[in-house]
């Protein structure tokens, strides 16, 4: 082709070259389709390109599609035989104008990996993530072609999973991470619900102590234990009785596991009325734990209870009342004595002797073992 210069246009033909705006003015570029006045344009003012669009929003804008479909760019392989490891497209990010020699690495990219030779039933592919850190941009993550999200380089004590059923997975361990590995688990199946099924996990865990187990304070004290029968043969209560009045008190000991985070623990009361009246009776309960040559004559923490609860009105009617709030346990260690102290709140409006069959305790752990 010969030499042509349109200064008018700004447009240059020459042996080779076609430049268009070789001036660099503000003249925009638009090149129309069958049936899109914008198929190809160039907003010369903002330095973008639009595809299907007069009024490109970002460097590149691409519009497409008038339903749910939308623009669709596609990246498209030329390999006529596609193996295993073959890309089939990839998104590039770069910083070509930074100095330094990491910085003109590749530092990040999207690519659709072949997982399998294909064929006219085979079509298995993966989506790679890279990403650099001081070198150039290397595999961090992947999802295969089976729905499972691999995350290179993963150990077990760093896997958070929230629903194994999302295939979860370490690619470094290769197996399912040991119960002790684990952060948090919900919704496990498969090889995770088998470790589960034989091993011990951290959390809220349940103490149950009966009134069999305590014993009346020697100041203010309820009744000594006392076997109530309701009808021959039927179950008869072990309870300590705690009158109207005036509080009145009994004491239980525990020892924690060392699994135990040395927490607030919470309780919940189990009693009856031997009577009809429908009053309230509220319970409440303090801590303090002693360790080795430590003075076990020491005043109980804050004495904390669940809301008052009304008798049923039947007589020896089971009456559980609600988990009470956070009961804080003075000197809180591993390898103590804890001391409680459980008594009945005056406050309350029952009239007749709430009897006290036991308490659950709730107590957290933080390891899986007392080791």
């Amino acid at each position: 082709m010969g030499y042509m210069t349109a200064a008018t246009t700004g447009v240059i033909l020459s042996s080779g070259n076609t430049v268009f705006n070789e001036a660099s003015a503000d003249k925009d570029f638009r090149i129309e389709s069958d049936d899109n006045t914008h198929q190809l344009f160039v907003d010369a003012g903002n330095n973008r390109l639009g595809i299907g669009t007069s009024t490109p929003l970002t460097t590149v804008d691409i519009e497409d599609g008038l339903t749910t479909v939308g623009a669709v760019l596609t990246l498209s392989t030329k390999e006529p035989t596609v193996v295993d490891g073959d890309v089939i497209g990839r998104l590039n990010f770069r910083a070509p104008l930074e100095t330094g020699a990491d910085a003109l690495l590749l530092l990040a990219s999207i690519s659709a990996e072949a997982d399998a030779t294909f064929d006219a039933t085979t079509n298995s592919t993966d989506l790679v993530f890279s990403t650099a850190a001081g070198d150039a941009a290397a595999e961090r993550a992947r999802i295969t072609s089976a729905g499972k999200v691999l995350v290179t380089g993963l150990t077990a004590s760093e896997i958070l999973i929230t629903d194994a059923n999302k295939g979860l997975t370490s690619a470094a361990v290769g197996t399912y991470p040991s119960l002790a590995e684990l952060i948090h688990v919900k919704g496990v199946t498969s090889g995770i619900q088998t470790q589960l099924g034989t091993k011990e996990q951290v959390g809220k865990k349940t103490m149950w102590v009966p009134a069999a187990a305590m014993y009346p304070s020697t100041t203010n004290p309820c009744s000594d234990l006392t076997q109530v029968e309701t009808t021959a043969l039927r179950p008869d209560l072990k309870v300590l009785d705690f009158a109207t009045g005036a509080d009145e008190f009994a004491q239980f000991t525990v020892s924690f596991p060392k699994s135990w985070n040395e927490g607030t623990v919470t309780f919940q009361p189990f009693w009856t009325v031997t009577g009809t009246n429908a009053g309230t009776v509220k319970w409440e309960l303090a801590g303090i734990s002693v360790a080795n040559d430590a003075s076990i004559n020491t005043a109980f923490g804050t004495q904390v209870g669940p809301a008052a609860l009304a008798h049923s009105g039947t007589s020896n009617d089971q009456m559980v009342s609600v988990e009470s709030g956070a009961v804080t346990i003075t000197g809180a260690a591993a390898d103590t004595v804890t001391y409680f102290q459980v008594n009945r709140d005056v406050s309350d409006t029952q009239s007749g002797d709430a009897r006290l069959i036991g308490i659950k305790i709730f107590y957290t752990t933080d390891a899986v073992n007392d080791a």
